[in-house]
């Protein structure tokens, strides 16, 4: 109702404004006008319950009032849109009955040019009414045929359905507009006062709209014959030149030289059958030359302005789907390696539980308290490496074969702290280390490992995007809560920055999430630039009686 409402006043208004002496104008007639049409719109919400009576209601009351044909428009498309051919034919001949009508009473100037404006308005609105019926029907999962016209119809998606209304209305006011142009100089032979060609030209015109809808099927054979509509009607002119810049866009230059060679041709028919005696035939030809080259300059600038565009899309979703493929990488060879390490644990810890094992099994002689001694490391030796296996096991998959030759050394832990400090302040890094009291010695090698890999690549990165800036490092926490790894440093610095693959936080995001815990990173208020772990610390073993 809304957009009924809207649009009869739009049409009202358009009516008002626009200087008609014939017609009647007086104040009362206008309000009566507007009345009717508002009106007209309180009958449309009955429109599904009864909606050829509605329609042929509305359009009734479309003889005395222009604003009417707002609501007429909403109401003869709910009929269309039924796809009943008795009901379309019978609402369509009432619409442009009408609304013609309507024109008559009021002494409509060039009564012929307006009826034909109605029937081509009513053949689009038939036309729209039935795509959208097809449209919904194919929505809701009805049948609607295997025909070609349904097939297409369906095959729409609603950007493109969208994009076909656009151009066709922008097409239609171009032609109409080369139309009046032409019916108001009056001079043209066929475009004089009262001839009949001025009825005829527009629906020559709408011909060219519908064939809009082919032009990327068939592009140069729409093209053609929209060229050639325009040897006789100046309304076919708009889908003709949007046409004409729909294949120039394909940058085919063989179907763009024959397309302009029909144009030309074509425009120079027209000149000729509808010429006028203050045009010469060569100002004609001349004008028709400059249009065709610059639609032709103005396909080729869309049609390599997409590409480009297409061509920007392509590298940014190929660079996209390269990084991913990249982190994903860097995220197996950090598990890869991660799970190595714990390869070296496990093999020194079960070690251990064989040697002690061994000696229990062959060693009668051993006094009560050894074996008990010897039983407890067992069960803690045992303990640790199921609970590390357990862990990793959870999060890793490593699928590569083991590489040949020895086992790595045992990997470094918190306990070398100081050495990993000592060499950084080696290297110029200015490093200030807080650990406000908390000792270190009691943290599970599994934890001490990622918590020392998380100290050295933050060095690292601290190294690589800020040389110079002072790095402010602190580990803090206590067994049964958390260590917390806060790495701070100012941006910029002294030096330059080296370049960085920019997935060194993806191996320390995946260390803290093997321990359990998690790691933040990114710029704080002051726009330092902070990276803060937090791990689980478990509290100690109990000691075995």
């Amino acid at each position: 109702m809304a957009v009924a409402a809207a649009l009869a006043l739009a049409i009202w208004v358009a009516w008002v404004v626009e200087p008609q002496p014939q017609r009647l104008a007086t104040p009362a007639w206008l309000v009566l006008d507007l009345v009717v049409g508002l009106g007209a719109v309180l009958l449309l919400p009955w429109r599904r319950l009864r909606p050829l009576p509605v329609a042929l209601t509305i359009c009734a009351l479309c003889v005395m009032s222009i604003a009417a044909m707002g609501p007429a428009t909403v109401a003869a498309l709910s009929v269309f849109a039924r796809r009943r051919w008795r009901d379309t034919a019978v609402v369509a001949v009432a619409y442009a009955a009408g609304t013609t009508a309507f024109s008559a009473i009021h002494d409509v100037p060039d009564l012929l040019v307006d009826a034909a404006i109605n029937v081509v308005g009513t053949v689009v609105l038939v036309a729209l009414g039935w795509a959208v019926g097809v449209r919904r029907a194919a929505a809701a999962g009805a049948d609607v045929g295997d025909g070609r016209l349904a097939r297409w119809l369906t095959s729409f998606t609603a950007r493109e359905a969208w994009g076909l209304a656009w151009r066709m209305l922008v097409s239609a006011a171009f032609g109409l507009l080369v139309f009046f142009t032409m019916a108001g100089e009056g001079d043209s032979r066929g475009f004089t006062a009262g001839h009949l060609w001025l009825a005829l030209d527009p629906i020559v015109g709408a011909t060219g709209l519908l064939l809009l809808a082919f032009r990327r099927r068939w592009p140069l054979p729409i093209t053609i014959a929209t060229a050639l509509l325009t040897a006789v009607s100046a309304t076919a002119v708009g889908p003709s030149s949007l046409v004409a810049i729909s294949l120039a866009t394909r940058r085919r230059w063989r179907e763009i030289a024959v397309a302009a060679v029909v144009l030309f041709a074509s425009g120079a028919t027209f000149n000729w059958v509808h010429r006028s005696p203050d045009n010469t035939l060569v100002s004609d030809l001349v004008v028709n030359a400059i249009t065709i080259a610059f639609l032709v300059a103005l396909g080729l600038f869309i049609g390599a302005r997409r590409e480009l565009v297409a061509n920007l899309r392509e590298r940014a979703e190929t660079a996209e789907r390269e990084q991913e493929l990249r982190v994903a990488q860097a995220r197996t060879n950090e598990r890869a390696r991660i799970a190595r390490e714990m390869h070296d644990v496990l093999a020194h810890r079960i070690s251990l539980v064989a040697m002690h094992a061994g000696a229990l099994a062959y060693r009668e002689d051993l006094p009560p308290e050894q074996v008990r001694t010897t039983a407890g490391l067992l069960q803690t030796a045992s303990h640790q490496a199921l609970t590390e296996l357990r862990e990793v096991l959870g999060v890793l998959r490593d699928t590569d074969s083991p590489a040949p030759g020895a086992p790595e050394p045992p990997q470094p832990t918190l306990r070398d702290l100081d050495d990993l400090v000592a060499g950084a302040r080696a290297g110029g890094q200015q490093i200030e280390v807080s650990t406000t009291g908390t000792d270190l010695t009691g943290l599970p090698e599994l934890v001490s490992r990622n918590a020392f890999r998380i100290v050295q690549e933050g060095l690292t990165n601290a190294r690589k995007h800020a040389p110079g800036a002072v790095v402010r490092l602190g580990l803090a926490g206590r067994p049964g809560t958390e260590l917390t790894i806060t790495l701070r440093n100012e941006r910029g610095g002294d030096g330059p920055a080296a370049p960085g693959s920019g997935l060194g936080l993806v191996g320390l995001r995946e260390r803290a999430t093997l321990s359990g815990g998690t790691l933040s990173a990114g710029p704080d208020r002051s726009g330092a630039f902070v990276v803060r772990a937090v791990l689980p610390w478990p509290p100690p073993a109990k000691e075995n009686a």
